[in-house]
C-alpha cells in the first residue's frame, strides 16, 4: 500500500519541486539588471557634467560589478549575459584619465591604463563585446558603420572586423594617453619596465605607438579631449 502511494505521489512532488525551482529562476531573470553598464553610463553622464569625483566612483562601481559577474555561480554564468570585458577596459581607461588629469595621481593612472590594456590589447576579439553608441563615446558608430552607407548609419553593424577596428582604436587611445603620462613622469617608465606597476596576471611592459608628447586622447572621436586647462573634459 505504501509503495502504491509512493508511486502516485512521488511524480507530483517532483513536478511541484521543479515548478517552484522554475518560478524562482524566472523571477531572478525578470529582476536582472546589467549593473556594469548602468554604472558605466552613470559615470559618463557625471563626466559630461564636469563631476570627475562622481564619475570616478561610478567607474569603480562598474568595475566592481564586472568582477562580481566574473565570479558568479552556475546560474549566473548560464542564464545572465556575459560580463562585458570591453566595457571594463573602457572603464579602466576613463579611470586612468581622471587619475592623470583631475586627481593628479600619475601612478594610479598608469595602473589603470595597464589594466585596460590587459583586458583589451586591440589585437584580438574579447568576450562581452557590445557596440556602444552614446554621445560621449562613439566608438561603436564611428568604427562599425561606413559613412557612405546611409541605411546602416541608423543601425549598429556587428561583425568581427567591426569589433576589431573598434577594439584597436580603444587600445590605441589608451596607449597614447599612457605615453603622454610616461613623458610627463619618466620615473614611472622605469617602474613599468621593472614590473613594479600593476602586478598581476599578464604583467609586462605595454607596447607604445612611438608617439611622444602631445595631449591625452579623450576616447571620444571628434569630441573635446583632455587639455591642461580643461582636465575633466572627456
Amino acid at each position: 500500500m505504501f509503495t502504491s502511494f509512493l508511486k502516485r505521489t512521488l511524480p507530483l512532488v517532483l513536478a511541484l519541486g521543479l515548478g517552484l525551482s522554475m518560478v524562482s529562476s524566472v523571477s531572478r531573470l525578470a529582476g536582472y539588471e546589467d549593473q556594469q553598464s548602468i554604472d558605466y553610463d552613470i559615470a559618463m553622464k557625471a563626466l559630461s557634467s564636469s563631476s570627475p569625483a562622481l564619475a570616478l566612483a561610478a567607474f569603480q562601481a562598474s568595475l566592481d560589478a564586472y568582477k562580481v559577474a566574473l565570479g558568479g555561480n552556475w546560474f549566473a554564468r548560464f542564464f545572465y549575459p556575459q560580463p562585458d570585458q570591453e566595457l571594463a577596459a573602457l572603464a579602466y581607461f576613463q579611470k586612468g584619465n581622471i587619475m592623470m588629469m583631475a586627481a593628479h595621481k600619475p601612478e594610479k593612472a598608469l595602473v589603470a591604463y595597464v589594466q585596460s590594456l590587459r583586458l583589451n590589447n586591440g589585437q584580438t576579439l574579447i568576450p562581452g563585446v557590445t557596440p556602444r553608441d552614446d554621445p560621449a563615446h562613439q566608438y561603436g558608430k564611428d568604427y562599425c558603420v561606413a559613412p557612405s552607407d546611409q541605411v546602416a548609419a541608423h543601425d549598429l553593424t556587428v561583425s568581427d572586423s567591426c569589433q576589431l577596428r573598434r577594439l584597436a582604436k580603444e587600445a590605441q587611445d589608451t596607449r597614447n594617453n599612457m605615453q603622454v603620462l610616461l613623458d610627463q613622469h619618466p620615473e614611472l617608465a622605469q617602474m613599468l619596465a621593472q614590473g613594479k606597476i600593476g602586478q598581476g596576471p599578464g604583467k609586462g611592459k605595454q607596447k607604445m605607438d612611438g608617439k611622444r608628447g602631445g595631449q591625452p586622447s579623450s576616447g571620444n572621436p571628434g569630441g573635446q579631449g583632455f587639455t591642461h586647462n580643461n582636465p575633466t573634459a572627456i
